[in-house]
């Protein structure tokens, strides 16, 4: 599945996210940014899910993932972290 966010410049990632902090020195390249991107995401059922063993609920247990991909030579270092809340449902019989 593609992304519905495709972030092609330093205005469209500071304009995306909630807070940001540019560490700057005057006259020279941006050489630090943190940014906080709040991005609303579901999990669900897909082909890259792998149950261990038949349990779902083993912690080797996979059912998707969340994929940062920054496509330039431009940064040197990229640290993501992700918050989030787990909604289970309790199946229908």
């Amino acid at each position: 599945m593609e992304s519905i966010y495709d972030i092609c410049s330093l205005h469209e990632l500071l304009g995306l996210s909630s807070e940001y902090h540019i560490f700057e020195v005057p006259g020279q390249p941006i050489r630090k940014l943190l940014a906080t991107l709040r991005l609303p995401a579901t999990l669900v059922h897909s082909d890259n899910m792998k149950i261990v063993g038949g349990d779902p609920d083993d912690p080797n247990s996979v059912y998707e993932f969340i994929e940062i991909a920054v496509r330039t030579d431009k940064f040197a270092t990229l640290e993501a972290k992700v918050q989030g809340e787990i909604l289970s449902r309790t199946p229908r019989p």
